[in-house]
C-alpha cells in the first residue's frame, strides 16, 4: 500500500519578498536555505495546535485527510495512473479507502492525537490508524498545504496570521474554479475555465488526460501571474519584451525555472515545468497576463501540442 512521501520545497527569494515586504533586489540572489524559509499560513497553522481546543484539532484532521482524498484521487485519474502499472493502480485506490474510512472513524469519534515531526512531517494518530500528511509526490506538498490552510481559515477562526505563499493565493483562487469541456461539430474540443484559460486540442481522445494536463498548465500561468503581481506590488517593473521563463540552476528541483522579467537581469525561480518546455504558450500568454495584473478579466485560448496530454512532468518522483 503506497504511504505520501514527506518532500522538502525551498521558496525562492520572491517568496520572502511577499512575507516581509522587502523591496525586490536589483541583482539576482541566490536560493535561500530551507532554514531561512519563511512561513506560510499552513505552518501558523500546525504551530497552533497543540495548544488549540479538541474542536480545532479534530476540523484540522478532517481537512487534512479529505485533501489527502482529493489529491489521490487525482493521481488515479491523471496521465501517471494511466501509464502506472496495475499493482500501483490497485495499491493507491487501497490506500485512499483506507483514508476514507480513517475519516469516518474521526468523525465518529474516535481517539486524535496529532504530531509534528518536522516542517513538512505532519502525523495524525487516529485511534490506531497513523497517517502523514504528505502528497503523493514531493512537488505537490506546497498546493496540499496551501488547500488546507485555505479551507481551515474559511471553516472556522484563523490563527494563521503569515501571508499567504504564491501556491496558497493560487490554491485560494482554484478552489472556486470550475471547468468544463465544449464539443462541438467541425470545432477542436476545449476545455474552458472561469478565469478565461482555456485549452484547445485536436481531437476527442483521452479527455480525461488532456483535462487533467490543461488543468496542470494553466495552474503553472497562474502562479506566474501572482509572481509578477508580487513584483510590480513592491516596486517592481515588468518589462514584457524580455519576460521569459528560461531553465532553472542546477542546484534546484527538476521542475524550477528562471523567470527573467526585466532587461537588466532582474529574475525570480518558480516551479513551471510545463511553461519551460512551452515558450509558444508563455509569448502568447502575455495579453492576458498583462489584462489581468491590471485587474481586468481575460481570455486565452492555449492551442496545446497532443503531447502535454501524455507527459505532464512528474518533478517529484
Amino acid at each position: 500500500m503506497p504511504r505520501p512521501r514527506v518532500g522538502s520545497r525551498v521558496f525562492s527569494w520572491l517568496a520572502l519578498a511577499v512575507a516581509c515586504g522587502c523591496s525586490v533586489a536589483a541583482e539576482p540572489l541566490a536560493p535561500l536555505p530551507e532554514a531561512w524559509t519563511p512561513p506560510t499560513r499552513y505552518d501558523a497553522l500546525v504551530a497552533t495546535l497543540p495548544q488549540a481546543d479538541e474542536d480545532t484539532r479534530r476540523r484540522f484532521a478532517d481537512l487534512a485527510l479529505g485533501a489527502l482524498i482529493d489529491a489521490y484521487a487525482v493521481e488515479l485519474g491523471g496521465g501517471r495512473a494511466a501509464a502506472a502499472a496495475p499493482v500501483w493502480q490497485r495499491g493507491t485506490r487501497g490506500f485512499v479507502a483506507g483514508l476514507v474510512r480513517t475519516r469516518e472513524r474521526l468523525r465518529r469519534g474516535a481517539p486524535l492525537d496529532i504530531v509534528r515531526e518536522g516542517r513538512h512531517a505532519v502525523r495524525l494518530i487516529v485511534g490506531d490508524e497513523q497517517v502523514m500528511v504528505s502528497a503523493a509526490r514531493p512537488s505537490a506538498q506546497a498546493t496540499l498545504e496551501a488547500g488546507i490552510a485555505a479551507a481551515a481559515c474559511d471553516a472556522g477562526p484563523c490563527a494563521a496570521a503569515a501571508a499567504p505563499s504564491l501556491d496558497e493565493s493560487v490554491a485560494v483562487r482554484e478552489r472556486t474554479l470550475r471547468g468544463e469541456w465544449t464539443l462541438a461539430d467541425r470545432e477542436p474540443p476545449m476545455y474552458t475555465q472561469e478565469d478565461g484559460l482555456h485549452c484547445a486540442f485536436e481531437d476527442m481522445r483521452h479527455l480525461r488526460l488532456k483535462q487533467a494536463a490543461c488543468e496542470a498548465l494553466t495552474r503553472e500561468l497562474r502562479l506566474l501571474e501572482e509572481a509578477l503581481r508580487a513584483v510590480l506590488q513592491h516596486g517592481g517593473h515588468v518589462d514584457w519584451q524580455v519576460l521569459r521563463v528560461g531553465p532553472g540552476t542546477e542546484s534546484g528541483s527538476p521542475g524550477r525555472r528562471r523567470v527573467s522579467y526585466d532587461a537588466s537581469g532582474r529574475y525570480f525561480d518558480l516551479d513551471l515545468p510545463l511553461l519551460g518546455a512551452a515558450p509558444d504558450v508563455v509569448r502568447g500568454a502575455l495579453p492576458w497576463l498583462q489584462t489581468r495584473l491590471r485587474g481586468q478579466p481575460a481570455q486565452y485560448v492555449i492551442t496545446a501540442p497532443e503531447r502535454l496530454a501524455y507527459r505532464v512532468p512528474d518533478t517529484g518522483s
